[in-house]
């Protein structure tokens, strides 16, 4: 913010020399315009360009060109144009433009700086605002703890997800329980800390939700098969390092499944989800560290859920 600010002042300096020298320049057009065409009553055409100058550029442009109009007045009114030499006739003139020179300067200057005070001060406090809705967007979205994505930025982002190519994926630490009783809570936290850590090095923050006490969602976007796998990898080969260094003690083991498929139908994401469950729980029963994968059909999950249904019948 403060270097926005510094921005700022930078470009507001550069507006005060732009506008003075803009406003000098329109006057001695003005006043050669008078001259040339020789208007016997140059006041009304000077006095538009100062007004118009110093509403648009400030008060320092008004005196700018205030002081351009006035001396060329003292050309224009003086005796042969000797600037020292005036009737009284010329004076009296003199004195009424000087004055209304003055009065059109520091009323319209002094306008348009509370114009620009105001607008200042309404944008330092939308830029305040911004930040604060930043980090309020940030505390929402984001698990305190692990530092990823938290299960409301998923809800959020759901129908983002819709005609997209994804990879679902659920991973659970397994007898995450049992960790937290033997080890206590503060060992817990660093164990979900660092599974928090090891997913976002392996999918990027922008895929990753913290989705429950224990379980982590993955939802990966037009990534190929190939490469989803090669992910995996790389995320076992990071939970096999968390193992044998820091966390070895506390026998980390994690299980995930994971399903492929088009979300072309608002329910299609929800049920990729309970595939993945699923999936999940056969990793779970395979042994530890596992990953089980299939390709999500949408045909295949209504035959299930109506074999399911059939059986609740019988």
């Amino acid at each position: 913010m403060e270097e926005r600010l510094m921005r700022q002042k930078l470009r507001r300096k550069q507006r005060l020399v732009w506008g003075m020298l803009s406003s000098a320049a329109a006057m001695l057009i003005a006043a050669a315009v008078v001259y040339v065409l020789k208007i016997p009553t140059p006041n009304l055409l000077l006095l538009t360009v100062l007004v118009i100058s110093t509403t648009v550029y400030g008060f320092s442009a008004g005196v700018t060109g205030g002081i351009v109009f006035i001396g060329y007045i003292m050309f224009a009114y003086s005796t042969d144009h000797s600037f020292i030499h005036y009737t009284d006739e010329e004076i009296l003139r003199l004195v009424v433009t000087v004055a209304a020179v003055i009065l059109n300067v520091f009323v319209i200057g002094k306008l348009k700086s509370r114009y620009t005070s105001t607008l200042d001060r309404l944008t330092r406090a939308n830029q305040i605002l911004e930040m604060d809705n930043s980090l309020l967007k940030e505390s929402t979205d984001t698990d305190s703890l692990t530092g990823i994505m938290n299960r409301f930025a998923f809800r959020r982002d759901y129908e983002s997800y819709e005609h997209c190519d994804v990879h679902v994926m659920r991973l659970d630490i397994d007898d995450f329980g049992a960790i937290n009783e033997k080890y206590g809570r503060s060992v817990g936290d660093y164990v979900l800390k660092n599974v928090g850590a090891v997913l976002e090095a392996a999918f990027e923050k922008h895929a990753c939700y913290r989705y429950g006490a224990d379980e982590f969602l993955v939802v990966a976007v037009d990534m190929s098969g190939e490469s989803f796998m090669k992910h995996i990898r790389e995320l076992s080969g990071a939970f096999n390092e968390l193992r044998e260094t820091e966390l070895a003690a506390v026998g980390l083991n994690y299980s995930a499944g994971y399903v492929h498929g088009i979300v072309d139908h608002h329910d299609d994401l929800r049920l990729m989800l309970r595939t993945a469950e699923d999936n999940l729980n056969k990793a779970r029963r395979t042994g530890r560290n596992k990953v089980v994968g299939s390709e999500y059909s949408r045909a295949i999950i209504k035959k299930l859920r109506r074999k399911a249904h059939g059986a609740r019948i019988r």
